[in-house]
């Protein structure tokens, strides 16, 4: 990507992953991995178009480690979040999906060296607290923990690693152009395929659907992987998670616009936390831990 600055970068992929939440509840009703294989396909053919007219094909070059790790992390993450909505409540799902920027916050602090302030902690920790704060209401109306609901919280987890460690792992080969994670979408594609074939039953999009396909495609698959490891390979750790629990917020936002909600007290004290939490976390201190 030609984007010179890598938190606007990371901003704009909290946007458009916040407007793809709406594209996914109006394509709820399509098998998840066929949802999966039509979007990643999308990504691949334009990255590859891309590719093409750039004439940057000779730049694509990587480890197989970088290559293994890239591609199975990639669709892990997509594959096990999916499953995690699909057996446990979605709001226990997506609390435990969004433990992966501590994770990496951990990580960068331990692998790459980030200084890590107790400040840009507790601004860490008003951003979890945000998006507890945020389904509030479901998680207390929820029914708790049922031994039948371990499975969706063991993906829901898997898929926080998943995303950790694609994300260090970038950051430590952060040479590699950000235009391969759209070949990294064409292997999700064909393992997609092979697990729709497998264990789902294909159901014919209507003209509306393949239209969203497409948008979802292009926005999530194409555009929004590339900004993102643009600016996970050139932003601290921890700002890239801050910025990260953004997405969550804004996606109850633009649902709620989109008329799949309404707005609540808890919306609206979730953004002042996360707005809290971020401005003490993006703040410089002397002191580090």
């Amino acid at each position: 990507m030609n984007m010179k600055n890598p938190t606007i970068a990371g901003i704009m992929v909290t946007f458009i992953w916040a407007c793809i939440t709406v594209l996914v509840t109006v394509l709820s009703n399509l098998p998840p991995l066929e949802v999966l294989c039509f979007s990643t396909t999308i990504g691949f053919f334009l990255t590859s178009a891309q590719l093409t007219i750039q004439k940057r094909w000779h730049l694509i070059k990587a480890s197989a480690a970088m290559w293994l790790s890239g591609s199975l992390c990639l669709f892990g993450m997509n594959v096990f979040y999916i499953n995690a909505f699909h057996f446990a409540p979605p709001v226990h799902a997506e609390i435990i999906n969004y433990i992966w920027p501590l994770f990496v916050a951990v990580g960068g602090a331990v692998f790459f060296k980030d200084k890590l302030t107790y400040r840009h902690i507790f601004g860490l920790a008003l951003c979890v607290l945000s998006l507890f704060v945020l389904h509030f209401d479901q998680f207390q109306s929820s029914s708790g923990i049922v031994l039948s609901h371990v499975y969706g919280y063991i993906c829901a987890l898997m898929a926080a690693v998943s995303c950790s460690v694609y994300i260090l792992v970038s950051k430590k080969h952060d040479t590699v152009p950000s235009q391969i994670v759209g070949i990294y979408a064409g292997v999700g594609a064909a393992l997609s395929f092979f697990g729709h074939v497998l264990f789902e039953k294909t159901v014919v999009p209507s003209q509306f659907q393949l239209l969203m396909l497409l948008l979802l495609g292009a926005s999530s698959h194409w555009l929004a992987y590339q900004l993102w490891d643009y600016a996970i390979k050139n932003l601290k750790t921890w700002k890239i998670c801050v910025i990260s629990y953004f997405t969550p917020v804004l996606s109850v936002i633009f649902l709620t616009l989109a008329g799949f909600g309404m707005f609540s007290w808890p919306v609206a004290t979730s953004c002042l936390l996360l707005f809290v939490g971020s401005m003490l976390a993006s703040l410089k201190f002397k002191d580090r831990l």
